[in-house]
């Protein structure tokens, strides 16, 4: 997609390869260009890879390397403490309880 760390990194690897990039506008029209054949590959997160491959049952497969670690974060109003206080005491439980474990697991994040 436009200005993405996607983008960035394919741009640094023209100087070595040969291939095309494609910019897309969203991700969805990405995937269905790669489900239905018009494009060969894309690069993106391997949480949003994991789910096209279950979620499509698709002979897609991942290759190569994971080539950055990605934090994933909660954007809150600091204006809105009451609602970082629940997500935090949700995400406390979770991790106490084992889910947040059985979710990263679930989706291939170390």
């Amino acid at each position: 997609m436009k200005d993405s760390i996607e983008e960035y990194w394919l741009e640094s690897l023209l100087k070595s390869m040969d291939f095309k990039i494609i910019i897309y506008e969203n991700q969805n029209d990405i995937n269905n260009d790669l489900l239905s054949g018009k494009i060969d590959s894309e690069v993106t997160d391997h949480i949003t890879s994991l789910y096209l491959i279950q979620d499509y049952d698709t002979e897609l497969k991942i290759v190569g390397d994971k080539f950055d670690i990605i934090y994933v974060a909660i954007a809150i109003d600091n204006a809105n403490p009451e609602l970082k206080r629940s997500i935090d005491d949700a995400l406390l439980e979770m991790e106490n309880d084992g889910s947040l474990v059985q979710l990263k697991e679930k989706w291939g994040i170390n």
